[in-house]
Protein backbone atom coordinates (compact mmCIF):
# COMPACT_ATOMS: atom_id res chain seq x y z
CA UNK A 1 0.00 0.00 0.00
CA UNK A 2 3.03 2.34 1.06
CA UNK A 3 4.84 1.74 -2.46
CA UNK A 4 1.26 2.17 -4.26
CA UNK A 5 1.02 5.60 -2.37
CA UNK A 6 4.43 7.12 -3.18
CA UNK A 7 4.57 5.61 -7.24
CA UNK A 8 3.15 9.19 -8.66
CA UNK A 9 5.79 11.23 -6.81
CA UNK A 10 8.61 9.01 -7.31
CA UNK A 11 7.66 8.63 -11.36
CA UNK A 12 6.68 11.90 -11.83
CA UNK A 13 9.38 13.98 -9.73
CA UNK A 14 12.75 11.85 -10.68
CA UNK A 15 14.43 13.00 -13.28
CA UNK A 16 15.14 9.73 -15.73
CA UNK A 17 12.82 6.77 -15.21
CA UNK A 18 14.22 3.58 -16.90
CA UNK A 19 12.12 0.58 -17.72
CA UNK A 20 13.65 -2.73 -18.09
CA UNK A 21 12.60 -5.67 -20.06
CA UNK A 22 13.64 -8.58 -20.31
CA UNK A 23 12.81 -12.50 -20.64
CA UNK A 24 12.41 -14.50 -17.23
CA UNK A 25 15.07 -17.06 -17.01
CA UNK A 26 15.17 -20.19 -15.34
CA UNK A 27 15.77 -20.59 -11.55
CA UNK A 28 18.27 -22.83 -10.09
CA UNK A 29 16.52 -24.73 -8.06
CA UNK A 30 14.29 -25.54 -10.78
CA UNK A 31 15.06 -29.48 -10.23
CA UNK A 32 13.23 -32.25 -10.25
CA UNK A 33 12.99 -35.12 -7.40
CA UNK A 34 11.30 -38.02 -6.21
CA UNK A 35 9.80 -38.65 -2.67
CA UNK A 36 7.76 -41.28 -0.95
CA UNK A 37 3.63 -40.49 -0.61
CA UNK A 38 3.63 -41.50 2.13
CA UNK A 39 5.57 -38.88 3.43
CA UNK A 40 3.06 -36.36 2.46
CA UNK A 41 0.53 -38.21 3.70
CA UNK A 42 2.03 -38.77 7.66
CA UNK A 43 2.84 -35.05 7.83
CA UNK A 44 -0.56 -34.37 6.73
CA UNK A 45 0.27 -31.04 4.61
CA UNK A 46 -1.85 -30.11 2.51
CA UNK A 47 -2.07 -29.44 -1.31
CA UNK A 48 -2.99 -26.55 -3.12
CA UNK A 49 -4.12 -25.59 -6.85
CA UNK A 50 -2.36 -22.54 -8.40
CA UNK A 51 -3.83 -22.08 -11.82
CA UNK A 52 -2.27 -25.59 -13.40
CA UNK A 53 -0.08 -26.31 -10.69
CA UNK A 54 -0.76 -28.56 -7.41
CA UNK A 55 1.54 -26.98 -4.96
CA UNK A 56 2.16 -28.76 -1.62
CA UNK A 57 0.74 -26.04 1.28
CA UNK A 58 3.40 -26.64 4.20
CA UNK A 59 6.42 -28.01 4.95
CA UNK A 60 6.38 -31.76 6.06
CA UNK A 61 8.10 -32.52 9.60
CA UNK A 62 11.20 -34.23 9.93
CA UNK A 63 12.65 -33.97 6.13
CA UNK A 64 13.26 -30.60 4.30
CA UNK A 65 13.31 -31.66 0.46
CA UNK A 66 9.73 -30.93 0.25
CA UNK A 67 9.39 -27.41 1.13
CA UNK A 68 5.77 -24.98 1.14
CA UNK A 69 5.30 -24.31 -2.64
CA UNK A 70 6.87 -27.15 -4.14
CA UNK A 71 4.88 -28.61 -7.43
CA UNK A 72 3.63 -31.73 -7.46
CA UNK A 73 4.16 -33.13 -10.93
CA UNK A 74 3.33 -36.39 -10.90
CA UNK A 75 2.28 -39.78 -8.30
CA UNK A 76 3.16 -43.07 -9.67
CA UNK A 77 4.41 -41.98 -13.07
CA UNK A 78 0.57 -40.95 -13.55
CA UNK A 79 0.70 -36.64 -14.29
CA UNK A 80 -1.67 -34.21 -12.34
CA UNK A 81 -4.40 -32.87 -13.75
CA UNK A 82 -6.25 -31.20 -10.93
CA UNK A 83 -6.29 -31.04 -6.58
CA UNK A 84 -9.12 -33.47 -7.15
CA UNK A 85 -6.88 -35.95 -9.27
CA UNK A 86 -3.72 -35.22 -7.37
CA UNK A 87 -5.53 -36.14 -3.77
CA UNK A 88 -6.72 -39.34 -5.26
CA UNK A 89 -3.33 -39.91 -6.60
CA UNK A 90 -1.89 -39.44 -3.21
CA UNK A 91 -4.39 -41.66 -0.84
CA UNK A 92 -3.12 -44.91 -2.86
CA UNK A 93 0.21 -43.99 -4.76
CA UNK A 94 3.53 -44.53 -3.43
CA UNK A 95 6.07 -42.24 -6.03
CA UNK A 96 5.77 -39.02 -5.80
CA UNK A 97 7.66 -36.79 -8.52
CA UNK A 98 8.10 -33.00 -6.68
CA UNK A 99 9.78 -29.74 -8.83
CA UNK A 100 11.25 -27.42 -6.43
CA UNK A 101 9.49 -24.40 -6.61
CA UNK A 102 10.85 -21.99 -3.29
CA UNK A 103 9.07 -19.04 -4.66
CA UNK A 104 6.05 -20.33 -5.95
CA UNK A 105 4.52 -20.86 -8.98
CA UNK A 106 6.47 -18.64 -11.64
CA UNK A 107 4.51 -15.91 -13.33
CA UNK A 108 4.86 -15.65 -16.71
CA UNK A 109 2.59 -12.72 -17.77
CA UNK A 110 4.47 -10.75 -20.32
CA UNK A 111 5.99 -7.52 -18.43
CA UNK A 112 3.64 -5.36 -20.49
CA UNK A 113 0.47 -7.41 -19.43
CA UNK A 114 0.78 -6.95 -15.76
CA UNK A 115 -0.98 -4.24 -13.83
CA UNK A 116 2.03 -2.85 -11.21
CA UNK A 117 4.40 -2.33 -14.47
CA UNK A 118 1.47 -1.07 -16.61
CA UNK A 119 1.10 1.23 -13.87
CA UNK A 120 5.07 2.23 -14.21
CA UNK A 121 4.51 2.51 -18.03
CA UNK A 122 1.63 4.94 -17.04
CA UNK A 123 3.11 6.94 -14.49
CA UNK A 124 5.91 7.86 -17.26
CA UNK A 125 3.15 8.18 -19.98
CA UNK A 126 2.23 11.25 -18.00
CA UNK A 127 5.47 12.17 -17.94
CA UNK A 128 5.81 12.66 -21.09
CA UNK A 129 2.33 14.47 -21.61
CA UNK A 130 3.39 16.76 -19.43
CA UNK A 131 6.72 17.82 -20.70
CA UNK A 132 6.91 21.38 -22.03
CA UNK A 133 8.86 20.09 -25.58
CA UNK A 134 8.17 16.65 -27.66
CA UNK A 135 12.12 16.15 -27.82
CA UNK A 136 12.48 15.73 -24.49
CA UNK A 137 10.71 12.84 -23.77
CA UNK A 138 14.38 11.08 -24.94
CA UNK A 139 16.15 12.18 -21.71
CA UNK A 140 13.42 11.54 -18.99
CA UNK A 141 12.37 7.88 -20.60
CA UNK A 142 14.87 5.13 -21.41
CA UNK A 143 14.30 1.32 -21.96
CA UNK A 144 16.56 -1.39 -23.19
CA UNK A 145 13.13 -2.17 -25.51
CA UNK A 146 12.27 0.00 -28.07
CA UNK A 147 8.70 -1.31 -27.78
CA UNK A 148 8.60 -0.11 -24.14
CA UNK A 149 9.94 3.19 -25.47
CA UNK A 150 6.91 3.53 -28.39
CA UNK A 151 4.17 2.47 -26.28
CA UNK A 152 5.01 5.35 -23.77
CA UNK A 153 5.82 8.14 -26.34
CA UNK A 154 2.80 7.11 -27.96
CA UNK A 155 0.45 7.09 -24.33
CA UNK A 156 1.86 10.40 -23.65
CA UNK A 157 0.98 11.52 -27.31
CA UNK A 158 -2.54 10.35 -26.08
CA UNK A 159 -2.42 12.27 -22.80
CA UNK A 160 -1.42 15.19 -23.97
CA UNK A 161 -4.04 15.30 -27.20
Amino acid sequence: QAALEAMPFVYLRADAVIHIDRDFTPLVNEKTFAVKADLLRRSKVGIRQIGNFIQVAGTPDGQDAVQENDIIVSVNGEDVQSLEHASNLLKEGSDVIVQKAPYGVRNEVSAGRRGWIFLERFCSMAKVAMLKYDDDKKNVVFSNNPAVLQEIFAGGARLRG
